[in-house]
């Protein structure tokens, strides 16, 4: 297990999807395998990114969405999207602890 309170996701793409919107990397691969428990967040790209770069998705609520679904939790900047309370509580949390 890494202590480590929060990683930057990377904007290129895996098996065809882009990093931050990868369930396998942001979950499997970085919770699960290696333990890390803190926050994913970007420099303010991510989510444009997924629209744009990769046309992943077809607009910046899709992209947030496949994103906070993933795993990731903060991009600095506006994002409406709309997810459960425990999907947000959870990325409250891992923002909070780090706090």
């Amino acid at each position: 297990m890494f202590l480590v309170p929060g990683t930057v996701g990377g904007y290129s793409e895996y098996l065809g999807v882009p990093c931050y919107a990868s369930s396998l990397l942001l979950k499997d691969i970085q919770r699960g395998q290696w333990g890390v428990q803190g926050y994913v967040v970007s420099d303010c790209g991510a989510i444009g990114d997924i629209v744009v770069g990769h046309k992943y998705s077809k607009d910046a609520a899709e992209a947030s969405f496949a994103a906070v679904k993933a795993g990731f939790v903060v991009e600095p900047g506006r994002h409406e999207i709309q997810i459960g309370a425990s999907s947000l509580d959870i990325r409250a949390m891992a923002v909070l602890e780090v706090r």
